[in-house]
């Protein structure tokens, strides 16, 4: 079978959704499908990728999304899934690259909803009700993330499937020493995340633990007593790190819909 999955955030920047349409498309070959992979960006994909371009960054629920708006997206969507037999499409409302797939013709198409949406986004869900039931109607099977990301859009959407996402467990068995002080926190540089809560509390941490140790991945500011921060790193080094820690913390301040840090 020939599947096509569409991610409306780019690939070059970190998140849950670009993860999980990787591992997707690694799995779905593994078990013998031609998957490929249709997102904004220029890299970060798997072989075969169908890279769309450049992205603005909208903000979003406390957060950044990073996403295509130009003119002519939808067409190159529609041109990236030409010869699917299915299309998969992450955050089918997103736009423009999600939605622009989501309205394409003749397809047989699978939405999988990630997002607990902020206010606005339901505001807009429930004062365009009908036109975005509408737009869902072209799934053929809608599902979502959790219960929480199913509540947002079951009133749209209909019926919704919920099914969890997933992780790789093999990728885990990491084989590094483990620091008995040292405490990894793994996420992006936005307020949703907590990591200032962590910073602020960090000092009190280090007047009861001396010699603790705070390594920060995904984000990058300048160094604090106790604390390193790693920014962005790749999945070998990300594994490597959370196993020398010996404490995970996720300060999440909402927003979450799922958890895939924690999972």
């Amino acid at each position: 079978m020939k599947i096509a999955l569409v991610s409306p955030y780019s690939l070059e920047h970190p998140g849950g959704v670009q993860a999980q349409a990787r591992l997707l498309v690694k799995w779905l070959r593994s078990e013998g499908q031609e998957a490929w992979l249709v997102a904004p960006g220029s890299k970060g994909g798997p072989e075969g990728t169908v890279y769309l371009g450049d992205t603005v960054r909208v903000r979003t629920n406390r957060s950044v999304a990073p996403i295509r708006l130009s003119r002519g997206t939808a067409a190159a969507v529609e041109k990236a899934v030409a010869g699917a037999d299915v299309v998969h499409i992450h955050e089918p409302f997103v736009p423009a690259v999600s939605l622009g797939a989501l309205r394409i013709p003749g397809l047989a198409k699978v939405g999988t909803f990630h997002a607990d949406p902020g206010r606005g986004v339901r505001f807009l869900y429930s004062i365009l009700r009908r036109r975005w039931s509408r737009l869902a109607a072209n799934l053929a099977v809608a599902t979502a993330v959790s219960p929480v990301a199913a509540e947002a859009v079951s009133p749209l959407v209909g019926t919704i499937t919920v099914i969890p996402n997933a992780i790789d467990s093999s990728e885990l068995k990491v084989d590094v020493r483990r620091y008995p002080r040292r405490v990894a926190f793994l996420g992006r540089d936005e307020p949703r995340k907590g990591l200032d809560v962590l910073l602020d509390a960090w000092p009190a941490v280090l007047r009861l633990v001396p010699g603790a140790e705070l390594v920060v991945l995904g984000s990058q500011r300048p160094d604090l007593p106790g604390v390193r921060f790693a920014g962005e790193v790749d999945d070998s080094s990300k594994m490597k790190e959370l196993a020398s820690a010996a404490v995970f913390v996720a300060p999440n301040m909402g927003g979450e819909s799922f958890g895939l840090i924690l999972l």
